[in-house]
């Protein structure tokens, strides 16, 4: 049966919406992309505390604690979970093994750790998002149907999923803005013809149809259900 993460997509990208509109008009602040949270390390020991942002393949973690409120660092090597409280919800990340596909196609295995939330699982298929915590850029789209841009730090998400007989996560280089109503339509082709490829290995007949499909990257989760249901 499938399971989803009481987060979900659409909570994270509505927490999302409040960070953006939060650090794009406060004044600035030592504790400006600290949320509260906590990180457990690799030989059980939590600790909570207040974590900075940051992005998916960090080499470390920030952190300022309870009783220390001086800014602290621990290698992301050390650790095996990290929470964060965003907004009404909690983010829990841990770290897979990772591959992609290249511009021209090529898979690219062993890309390395990287913090991912799972958002849904099955006995088959199991769907992660990726926080981007990065500075500029599109924030949205403007009354005459054009982008905005803003200065400061933005949360965006990549997406990934891992196949029961995988041990890493395949994500897809395409980062989504909060506001997913007008996702480009290069991107659902090129979010396609990645599943197809990785798909050929498993369901060859379901992942041609695939590429020739209507699915979008903004609507994730139902990938995800096709998947599960035609890759048994």
């Amino acid at each position: 049966m499938r399971t989803l993460n009481p987060i979900g997509l659409c909570s994270l990208l509505a927490v999302t919406i409040a960070f953006i509109i939060c650090t794009s008009f406060s004044s600035t602040t030592s504790d400006k992309h600290f949320v509260d949270g906590w990180y457990i390390k690799n030989n059980g020991d939590r600790v909570d505390c207040s974590i900075k942002l940051f992005m998916y393949d960090t080499k470390k973690i920030s952190y300022k604690s309870s009783d220390n409120k001086k800014k602290q660092s621990i290698e992301s090597k050390e650790l095996k979970e990290i929470g964060l409280m965003m907004g009404d919800s909690t983010v829990i990340l841990h770290k897979y093994e990772s591959a992609t596909y290249s511009g021209l196609g090529k898979f690219k295995a062993k890309q390395g750790q990287k913090w991912m939330q799972e958002i849904y699982k099955t006995d088959r298929v199991t769907g992660y998002n990726m926080i981007i915590f990065e500075g500029g850029g599109r924030v949205g789209t403007n009354a005459s149907g054009g982008a905005t841009f803003a200065s400061g730090k933005f949360l965006t998400v990549q997406y990934g999923l891992r196949m029961a007989d995988n041990d890493y996560v395949l994500y897809f280089p395409i980062e989504l803005w909060w506001d997913r109503s007008d996702t480009p339509k290069a991107f659902d082709v090129i979010y396609r013809k990645i599943i197809a490829k990785y798909l050929k290995d498993y369901c060859p007949s379901f992942a041609k149809s695939f590429k020739k499909s209507k699915y979008k990257i903004a609507e994730f989760e139902a990938s995800l259900d096709a998947i599960s249901t035609a890759c048994q």
